[in-house]
């Protein structure tokens, strides 16, 4: 049923497989090949396949194979399939195909991939993109609950949100931690050497470690969790003409043996230090010509660490992975609760008990106007003003004073309702998501509080 188009792209030879009307996407999609490409294999090495082609699947997947990204039809057009996800399937003839992981001893290469794809995209687009990027995997990984919490090493492939979490966000953040350890041009000759070392064969998270022995992968790779930080003492005095900053960080045990990012407001701007710690505290002291004004442990994110409360703002995974949530149906109707229940069941992706609103972490789903009610008959903060009254429906998280969590989906009908099925569940790591029918108009995060734990302010 295809249309071919081809390009010798030399050495690679390039070819789209689509479906007849779609012919006009073969040109971006081999421009993008081939740029992606030629950027890999002077990064890494030579492309290791004699082609690389895309197939348009009617399937709904995304399945990468040696010199092959099989694509779904449906998402063939999205900007994003062209750039991001394009980035990351091709990269994985390198990190998946071309080095193929041991999955005994777990799986590297997903976590790799997209370190080396996705986040380097978010760095070319800007620090903040980057910043965004690296909160996002560790904001996905406070979701996950302690009972899927796995060391790395036993991730073998995404099966649900918390796999995921681990398996591609903690997996990159190591690999982020690793670059922030041993430098930019050391990380690449690393990657290059491992590349030397096993392109064709198959390999394991010590065959990595192996390239970098000054930096300890035990602790990051064989436990579950993450880093635990607390401020215990932070004291600012005069010094002379300058000032003196003593801080005290501690740790929750079991210790882990890094480098703490420290950030320093002053009067006169930001300035960025670091403390040793591989036990339960450490204390430091920063010599400053300007007055501090607060002291902030890792606020840009480079660390793989537990988020002090109030630092990480509700996203929906926070319920689509909690195993006690239940679903709360406030509609008198049998097809919206019919409706409301097989959501649940979508976006929980297992069997569900319907709940009582007052009975630990729910999804809440209703017909707007019902949601209205129940959200005041229960004290809660009513539909937030930026969703209220936009698309045909919406869905938010919040948290209850207890710190349990909601998921709410309020729909303008039961059709609307219906049409959150398959899209919902995509959009675990946001606050917010409103939808017209079945196409998210608009979604986001909460904003973050600067008052946690992990940031104190100089009287």
């Amino acid at each position: 049923p295809y249309a071919i188009v081809e390009r010798d792209h030399r050495p690679v030879r390039l070819r789209t497989y689509f479906h007849p009307g779609d012919e006009d996407l073969a040109r971006p999609y081999l421009d993008q090949a081939g740029a992606h490409i030629d950027g890999y294999a002077a990064e890494i090495g030579a492309y290791p396949y004699p082609g690389f082609a895309i197939v348009s699947a009617p399937l709904p997947v995304g399945l990468g194979f040696p010199g092959i990204a099989y694509v779904s039809r449906r998402i063939l057009a999205m900007p994003f399939m062209r750039t991001r996800s394009l980035a990351h399937e091709v990269l994985h003839n390198w990190w998946g195909n071309g080095i193929r992981p041991d999955y005994r001893h777990g799986n590297w290469s997903e976590g790799l991939t997209t370190y080396m794809a996705d986040y380097r995209l978010a760095e070319r687009s800007g620090p903040e993109a980057a910043r965004e990027m690296r909160f996002g995997w560790l904001r996905d990984f406070m979701a996950v609950p302690a009972a899927r919490d796995i060391p790395v090493r036993s991730f073998t492939m995404r099966d649900h949100g918390a796999a995921q979490a681990i398996g591609y966000g903690k997996v990159a953040m190591i690999f982020h931690m690793l670059r922030q350890s041993i430098g930019d041009g050391a990380f690449g000759s690393l990657l290059r050497e491992f590349w030397r070392q096993h392109k064709g064969g198959v390999a394991t998270w010590d065959d990595i470690a192996r390239l970098a022995p000054a930096v300890d992968f035990a602790p990051w790779t064989e436990r579950p969790g993450a880093v635990d930080l607390r401020i215990v003492a932070a004291r600012v005095a005069a010094n002379g003409e300058g000032w003196r900053v003593t801080l005290s960080v501690g740790q929750s045990s079991p210790f882990y043996r890094h480098s703490v990012p420290i950030a320093i407001e002053t009067e006169g701007g930001r300035h960025d230090r670091s403390l040793a710690i591989d036990g339960d505290t450490a204390t430091a002291t920063f010599d400053l010509d300007q007055r501090p004004r607060a002291i902030a442990i890792d606020p840009d994110f480079h660390l793989f660490r537990r988020l002090a409360e109030g630092e990480a703002p509700p996203i929906l995974r926070d319920v689509m992975l909690d195993d006690r949530a239940g679903v709360v149906t406030i509609d008198g109707h049998d097809a919206v609760r019919a409706e409301a229940v097989m959501l649940a069941r979508r976006v929980l992706r297992r069997d569900v008990a319907e709940v009582g609103l007052d009975e630990g972490p729910a999804i809440l789903i209703g017909l707007t106007a019902t949601i209205r009610g129940a959200l005041a008959a229960a004290g809660l903060a009513p539909i937030p003003e930026a969703l209220a009254n936009r698309g045909s429906a919406r869905a938010w998280a919040v948290r209850r004073g207890d710190g349990t969590a909601l998921l709410i989906v309020a729909a303008d009908d039961s059709d609307a309702l219906g049409a959150l099925a398959r899209p919902l569940p995509h959009y675990g790591g946001r606050s917010y998501v409103v939808f017209d029918g079945a196409k998210a108009i608009d979604k986001g995060l909460w904003p973050a509080r600067t008052d946690h734990a992990l940031r104190h302010v100089f009287d």
